[in-house]
């Protein structure tokens, strides 16, 4: 959408319009298909989800999506509030350029060792036999700005959705990129630059993990 169709929008179109990527695209589930209205630590949002990721927009405007039918997000989002920083990822590593690989690969999220800055990489094992051999879709450090906050990362990395993930920078969309995650198979979050906790964020981009 050009952005003088998006300055013609009123600002509850314009954040049910920016959470719309997260919508499930089958319409036979109704309750997930149009964007919600949900209040949460004490932030209204207007929120999406195909029930495999999350995607929320602090809005004043947010009571005009309130409805019945609407799905269930407050305890997933009090499971993830306390996960840690693993670190911040750049969004410019993510360019348009690189995305040719297939939106629906299962993919690992892998965080390294060995430099003091760290780096990320996103891969995925194609082939099998001797054909088997592993695929860098944004080379094999997605971020030389990669700074992991935790002495201790998963070491077998994050299994993601690489459509989902794309998804997930696209729509927080600015510098350096807080990712949190408590564990392997936990959500991770994605969250706009600066922001030091889940709770309170104004744009919450929320990945169920997969088994790559």
């Amino acid at each position: 959408m050009s952005r003088a169709a998006k300055r013609q929008m009123t600002q509850a179109e314009l954040h049910a319009f920016n959470v719309s990527h997260a919508l499930c695209r089958d319409e036979t589930r109704t309750h997930l298909v149009k964007p919600f209205g949900i209040e949460w630590q004490g932030v209204g949002y207007v929120g999406a989800t195909d029930g495999h990721r999350l995607s929320l927009q602090a809005s004043e405007s947010w009571r005009d999506f309130v409805r019945e039918d609407a799905p269930r997000c407050g305890r997933l989002l009090d499971s993830v509030a306390g996960a840690p920083c693993l670190g911040s990822l750049s969004a410019t590593a993510f360019g348009d350029e690189c995305r040719i690989f297939p939106a629906t690969w299962d993919v690992w999220f892998t965080f390294g060792r060995g430099s003091e800055r760290g780096y990320a990489s996103v891969s995925k094992v194609v082939g099998s036999g001797k054909n088997e051999h592993r695929v860098y879709p944004f080379g094999r450090a997605v971020s030389a700005d990669w700074i992991p906050s935790l002495d201790t990362l998963p070491e077998e990395g994050l299994a993601v959705r690489l459509g989902y993930l794309l998804d997930a920078v696209d729509f927080i969309n600015n510098g350096s990129i807080p990712v949190f995650c408590a564990g392997t198979m936990e959500p991770i979050v994605l969250l706009p630059v600066g922001a030091r906790a889940i709770a309170g964020a104004e744009r919450i981009a929320l990945v169920m993990p997969t088994r790559a």
